[in-house]
């Protein structure tokens, strides 16, 4: 049995089933609550090497794992093709039949480390710096809706409020520097419904979800409903990709041992 979270013993999809069964809906509740920050759960489980892409704003302390279930098909154009997975994945995907712009620096926002050995593609590895030092945001004038790229912008806006809970207003001022959820009367300060930031998280839904990102790749075009962390489906999807991540990292540790000792046995130690 292999522990996956805190407090809770899983080893297989049926294990699991029969745990939630036993002990009902609360089990997922525990972890998956609907008013907290799902990323510091999805540092703790994710193994070193498991197939991620990252996603680090400014104001949080660490970037935040987005686990790879179903990564997209992306495979090298041809024998002289040197662009990595993260790159052909993004040049495949489009958006009402548009493709996503600036897609060079959208890799390196996603996945500004190293590949796996096995399937060559993104490799979590916590500790690695970003990509950038500071604000995630470049200095300088900046032509309107383009401070960090569209598709980096739509991403960050749905993984802020979908894995780290924030409120979409407050998505809309902090994250994305929009003020149309705002109205100032006579009355003092209005709040109102954030639609541009709406468009903006739900672009970045089904860019993620293109790309087989959990939680986003498990509803169709990304669009999750209200209460999705309470679905033992997407707890199932997550701690099945975790011990695949786990058994593939005990492989590569298990590797590098069996060379050691070749290495060894070589020069007569």
């Amino acid at each position: 049995m292999q522990t996956i979270l805190p407090g809770h013993t899983v080893s297989d999809k049926d294990a699991y089933e029969r745990s939630l069964s036993r002990k009902g809906p609360a089990v997922v509740a525990d972890f998956l609550d609907g008013s907290g920050d799902f990323a510091r759960h999805l540092r703790r489980l994710t193994p070193m090497g498991a197939p991620a892409l990252r996603c680090w704003a400014d104001w949080e302390p660490e970037p935040c794992p987005l686990p790879l279930v179903e990564a997209l098909d992306a495979p090298e154009a041809d024998a002289h093709d040197e662009s990595d997975w993260m790159v052909r994945a993004l040049g495949r995907i489009r958006y009402r039949g548009k493709p996503l712009q600036e897609i060079e620096k959208t890799a390196q926002f996603l996945a500004p480390g190293p590949q796996r050995p096995m399937d060559e593609l993104p490799a979590w590895w916590s500790h690695l710096e970003p990509a950038w030092a500071g604000n995630w945001q470049p200095s300088g004038p900046q032509r309107d809706g383009q401070r960090t790229g569209r598709a980096r912008r739509d991403i960050l806006a749905a993984v802020c409020a979908d894995i780290h809970s924030r409120p979409l207003t407050w998505v809309s001022g902090t994250v994305l520097g929009l003020s149309d959820h705002e109205e100032f009367t006579k009355d003092g300060k209005i709040i109102k419904e954030p639609r541009k930031a709406r468009l903006y998280r739900d672009r970045g839904r089904a860019i993620l979800a293109a790309l087989g990102v959990w939680p986003w790749t498990l509803a169709s075009q990304g669009k999750l409903a209200r209460r999705w962390r309470e679905d033992r489906a997407y707890m199932c999807s997550l701690e099945c990709w975790a011990a695949r991540a786990a058994d593939d990292l005990r492989a590569e540790i298990n590797k590098t041992g069996r060379s050691l000792s070749a290495l060894s046995r070589a020069r007569g130690g």
